[in-house]
């Protein structure tokens, strides 16, 4: 992989300008005013519960429901790098001198700024199409809501982004996770167990797609610029709050997104009360999933952040974080 990794033909800030400046790369809002419920929106193995053997026992309308709420909670996650992660990380990193030294780079970062905050704009937009009731009122986000912990976490990282900048691994995986997902839906339009994907759906991932993928290149030249050449101490320090970070990122809990989506699916199927605390069980124990736990991190979901990890000296333990990591020299 890393043989692969140095033969990645790496775009420069210029390149990226002038294509982040060719609408034909860049993502647009579609217009969509209406989905087909009968359908599932995203491959089953993007969800939690495919990982569980609770999942053999819902019924097929029931499993089809859960699919269509989890795809819900998979927007707002990626809804919450393009709002969370952008006010309170990329727009202050502009401050850190490794960046704004880079005129270039800071329109890259600029630009992106501005895709995310359109990007967030569509996915809102899917998401009270599909849970109108939910999203009514102003509402944005539900299964993502921060808690007063994560707001503080945001409020420090907004306050430090000029000297710890390592929430850009992170950024990267995540970007790269999302281009997988709608990479998956192009190859597999049709689910295991569930029939085919809806096409409106899945349609917003695949044109979500194309700044993501410009992204990549540009969290690549940020990683470069404020990670890869700091001191020691500060690298050893990011790396440490980064694996930090991991731990709270691969834990599944029964008061998180995930649980929130069981709730609900109990809320409009009462006949699934009696699973309801076996299901929220079952989430717990994913933390001892290796399937789960690669469905998140991986070197097939995320190529290009894993040889990233690979170059990066800090990271020669990982694998004790990351159930997927699997190191190449």
């Amino acid at each position: 992989m890393m043989n692969k990794q140095k033969k990645m033909n790496w775009l420069s800030t210029t390149e990226l300008v002038n294509i982040a400046a060719n609408p034909t790369h860049q993502t647009k809002l579609l217009a969509i005013s209406k989905l087909d419920f009968t359908r599932p929106f995203i491959p089953e193995q993007f969800t939690q519960l495919y990982y569980t053997p609770i999942y053999q026992q819902l019924t097929s309308p029931q499993k089809l429901r859960y699919n269509q709420l989890f795809a819900v909670r998979t927007n707002e996650y990626i809804m919450m790098l393009e709002s969370d992660l952008v006010d309170h990380f990329l727009v202050p990193l502009r401050k850190n001198i490794s960046i704004r030294n880079d005129q270039e780079l800071v329109v890259c970062l600029e630009n992106m700024i501005k895709e995310e905050r359109l990007h967030y704009q569509g996915f809102l937009a899917l998401n009270r199409l599909c849970l109108p009731d939910t999203f009514k009122d102003g509402r944005e986000r539900y299964f993502s809501e921060l808690s007063v912990q994560n707001k503080f976490a945001m409020y420090l990282l907004e306050l430090l982004a000029h000297k710890l900048t390592f929430p850009l691994w992170y950024i990267m995986a995540l970007e790269e996770s999302s281009i997988s997902l709608a990479q998956s839906m192009l190859r597999t339009p049709e689910t295991k167990n569930l029939g085919k994907l809806e096409p409106q759906f899945a349609s917003v991932h695949k044109e979500h797609m194309k700044d993501e993928t410009r992204h990549l290149h540009t969290d690549r030249l940020m990683i470069e610029a404020s990670l890869s050449k700091t001191n020691r101490l500060s690298s050893w320090i990011n790396a440490r709050l980064f694996k930090f970070m991991l731990k709270g990122l691969t834990k599944v809990t029964q008061t998180g997104s995930g649980a929130k989506v069981i709730r609900m699916l109990v809320k409009e199927m009462p006949e699934l009360k009696p699973l309801k605390q076996e299901m929220l069980d079952a989430l717990t124990e994913l933390k001892n999933n290796a399937a789960y736990q690669q469905s998140l991190f991986s070197r097939s979901l995320m190529p290009l952040t894993f040889g990233i990890f690979d170059e990066t000296s800090q990271f020669s333990d990982l694998n004790g974080y990351l159930v997927g990591y699997d190191r190449q020299q």
